[in-house]
């Protein structure tokens, strides 16, 4: 009988299979912990967001007190949640709250830094109840704190917007020292961080709304004011999107304000370089220091602003092309918005004389033409609705070569500022 032959031996339990597949996993774990500390020592640092904006939202009693139709904080609820919508998603957004008894812990930063942060911020937002005093000075202060990590921020915008219903209501005037130095030690830091404060007074009376002006004085920013709530959202969406300019001042000293340069106004504007032919009669006197150095702040801030307004122009005119006729309303109203920020900015000195005459001219040429802009935008989408395409042709037509002649004038404005 024969003998039964032995089954051969797997090759998983030789010993040659077992030696080599040990080597294996020695050299699978040794190129893992190489590669992981590859991974550590090449891993870049987080980069700069180029974009932070901090909205600063008043809930105090205030905000509930009837304001025609509604309140003050359901106009803001609802402005809100529209304009924070339309910021990109990849733009750092923070919102902080302030409102409540003045010795007790009454501003939050109930939202802090984040991107693709709309949502969250539109929820906070809506489940805001008005309650408290006003503690502005405070909410100020804890909100220039937001951007501690100078590093984090280094050479980026950055953006703080205060929307509120009153002026500070606790008393608390050395919080203004407070601001002040803060915003002179950050700005003389080994980062140079300097934050550009918009504010937006909604529903106050005129002396709240001088209050509030030498503020936004004091943090080196502007303030405009709603009266209406119809007009909270155009002024904020105007806020929100305006050019955030790179070259802003030092914190003042109660006399001053935010200083920027002329952005460029988009495709619809065209690129010319070209000076207008704006003449004007010498001046008969010779200015102050101190005069020119408000025309320049007040005279840039208004180009500025028509800048910002001539792109709110050019997604109009993309929106109608694309038939959202909504959106391309909303444009324009951002853009009458800021004519209305700029209307007052026209250079003037201290006694309203006009010393500057020359530069006054082109200012007022420069608002006149943004004015006729606004005028074939608002044609154009009525033109396209209708399917009047012959009519929307001729508007379209003249509002470039309106463009065209704003960017030349803007650009004389420019000329005139740098020889003063």
């Amino acid at each position: 009988m024969a003998r039964k032959r032995k089954a051969p031996e797997p090759w998983r339990d030789k010993p040659l299979y077992k030696n080599v597949m040990a080597v294996l996993a020695l050299v699978a774990a040794a190129s893992g912990l190489i590669g992981g500390a590859y991974n550590l020592l090449t891993k870049k640092a987080p980069e700069v967001v180029h974009d932070n904006t901090e909205l600063i939202v008043d809930r105090s009693q205030a905000m509930n007190e009837p304001w025609e139709k509604t309140t003050r904080l359901d106009a803001v609820q609802s402005a809100g949640k529209a304009v924070v919508a339309t910021i990109a998603e990849g733009e750092n957004l923070a919102l902080r709250q302030f409102g409540g008894p003045c010795q007790d812990s009454n501003t939050d930063l109930v939202v802090p830094f984040a991107q693709h942060n709309a949502k969250r911020v539109q929820t906070r937002l809506a489940s805001l109840t008005a309650a408290g005093k006003a503690p502005l000075n405070r909410a100020i202060n804890e909100a220039i704190g937001d951007f501690g990590d100078q590093k984090h921020f280094e050479g980026a915008n950055r953006r703080i917007l205060v929307i509120t219903g009153s002026d500070d209501t606790c008393q608390e005037p050395e919080l203004r020292e407070a601001i002040r130095d803060k915003l002179a030690a950050d700005a003389s830091g080994a980062y140079k961080i300097r934050l550009d404060f918009r504010f937006i007074g909604i529903g106050l009376r005129p002396e709240q709304q001088r209050n509030l002006s030498e503020l936004a004085k004091i943090a080196g920013g502007r303030a405009v004011f709603a009266d209406h709530p119809e007009e909270v959202e155009p002024l904020l969406r105007s806020e929100v999107h305006a050019t955030t300019s790179q070259e802003q001042p030092q914190p003042s000293s109660g006399l001053g304000g935010r200083s920027s340069q002329p952005a460029p106004t988009g495709d619809a504007a065209g690129r010319g370089s070209q000076s207008s032919d704006v003449q004007a009669p010498p001046a008969t006197a010779q200015p102050t220091e101190g005069e020119k150095a408000t025309v320049r702040r007040d005279t840039k801030e208004m180009v500025n602003t028509l800048a910002a307004g001539v792109d709110h122009l050019n997604d109009a005119l993309a929106s109608i092309q694309k038939g959202d006729f909504e959106a391309a309303r909303h444009a324009t109203d951002a853009g009458r918005a800021a004519a209305a920020n700029s209307q007052g900015l026209i250079p003037l000195d201290a006694s309203g004389r006009g010393q500057f005459p020359a530069l006054r001219a082109a200012s007022g040429k420069c608002f006149e033409l943004y004015k006729k802009l606004l005028d074939r935008a608002s044609e154009m989408i009525s033109f396209y609705e209708k399917k009047d395409f012959d009519s929307y042709q001729r508007s379209a037509g003249e509002f470039e070569r309106l463009a065209k002649e704003f960017n030349r004038t803007k650009q004389r404005v420019a000329d005139l500022l740098a020889h003063m």
